[in-house]
């Protein structure tokens, strides 16, 4: 959109970006509100809730939608005028809501998840509600210390603090770029989450030992696997999805990394010739996502229930894959977002 609409300056963009991923992390309630006062849920309406419910801005709306420029959008007409007038005595939550729709959570996946969380549903799935943190981690085989990369970040203006588990990890204070950075471009720190960073180091995987990264992706917890192996040993990282693989080796060549053997495997790919060959056997498993639905806000309205049966055929079958994969008295490490 913003290709085509060039008009629009870094701020402009910067709100408009802001204000889209508020409503996508509100989709199930203004919704709601929309169905409530017989409103076809159209991209304006959808705005107009979210500029009324979430931003408060009602009084400024004539302003907002005029004609004063080619660029603004069209003025309200009686319909939407109305619209805004019953709005204006509304909040955002309503009492009336169904947990699913206060919560923003698929219907169909409620039962299973209130099965799950019991009385933790409200606080776990607010909590996914929530914008997600940027966190970085330092690279083990360049930098000792990561308060050293929180303060050579912040002599870039990029500010942050050591995260609260993970020893590798700074958590920023908002999302910022990377790429020209002499720091990044050195291979010192990945973009990596805390919860990823405390899954590599659980993995416990020592200098010297054979270690296979069944769903490897992109590599980020075999970077970290293997700066903890010191480059000893060996890291086979298999991925159906060529372009992941990629990504792993562009950021491997970056981290000074070179014990990680990438290996593009089909969906059905045979493991007769790794049979009884790893210390560790790394599964982070395909699954529902939900883990990852505060930072890919649109996904959840996305799975289904057909989609969950074949995540979960694929689930046994890895694990019986990586059952056949490990050396006796190794171990598999089974990871889920």
């Amino acid at each position: 959109g913003f290709q085509r609409r060039r008009f629009a300056g870094s701020g402009d963009r910067a709100a408009i970006g802001e204000l889209f991923w508020k409503i996508q992390r509100a989709t199930a309630r203004i919704g709601w509100h929309l169905a409530q006062l017989d409103a076809p849920s159209s991209p304006r309406n959808t705005v107009l809730v979210a500029l009324v419910l979430m931003e408060r801005q009602a009084s400024k709306l004539p302003h907002l939608f005029s004609a004063d420029n080619a660029h603004s959008p069209a003025p309200l007409n009686a319909t939407e005028t109305s619209l805004v007038v019953k709005l204006a005595n509304r909040d955002l939550m309503d009492p009336a809501m169904a947990d699913h729709v206060a919560l923003e959570w698929p219907k169909w996946l409620m039962d299973d998840t209130k099965a799950g969380l019991g009385d933790a549903l409200v606080t776990e799935l607010g909590a996914l509600l929530v914008e997600a943190p940027t966190d970085v981690r330092i690279n083990p085989l360049k930098l000792p210390d990561r308060r050293m990369l929180r303060d050579k970040l912040a002599g870039r203006g990029i500010k942050g603090h050591p995260t609260r588990l993970s020893p590798y990890g700074v958590r920023l204070e908002k999302r910022s770029r990377f790429e020209d950075l002499p720091e990044w471009k050195s291979g010192l720190f990945d973009v990596q989450d805390e919860g990823s960073q405390l899954a590599a180091m659980l993995c416990d995987a020592r200098p010297g030992m054979q270690v296979a990264d069944i769903c490897a992706g992109a590599g980020g917890k075999s970077l970290l696997m293997a700066a903890n192996m010191q480059n000893k040993g060996r890291i086979l990282a298999l991925d159906p999805n060529a372009e992941r693989l990629k990504q792993g080796g562009e950021r491997f060549r970056r981290a000074g990394i070179h014990n990680v053997e990438r290996k593009l495997v089909t969906e059905r790919w045979s493991n007769r010739s790794w049979r009884g060959k790893f210390d560790r056997v790394v599964i982070d498993a395909p699954c529902s996502g939900s883990g990852t639905w505060r930072r890919q806000v649109d996904a959840r309205w996305q799975l289904t229930a057909e989609r969950l049966d074949h995540v979960k055929e694929t689930q046994a079958i890895l694990l019986e894959k990586a059952r056949a994969m490990v050396a006796p008295g190794g171990r598999i490490i089974y990871i889920t977002c």
